[in-house]
């Protein structure tokens, strides 16, 4: 895959989500609460973000 215009572009609504995502994988949640108090589709876009992450670090560790 190749980035051919700005990310930002596509992508700027979802920017704040990535270091809550971060620190909810940490046990930081944005809402008070457990799990079951967050929000589906925080939920849903967390776990799409930390698997996008895991395929990014396993293709720069095929490359070494």
């Amino acid at each position: 895959m190749s980035i051919t215009t700005c990310p930002n572009k596509y992508c700027r609504e979802l920017a704040p989500l990535i270091p809550l995502a971060d620190l909810f994988a940490m046990g930081l949640p944005p809402v008070a609460g457990g799990v079951l108090d967050q929000a589906a589709w925080f939920l849903q876009a967390a776990r799409i973000l930390e698997r996008d992450e895991e395929t990014i670090k396993a293709e720069r560790n095929n490359r070494s």
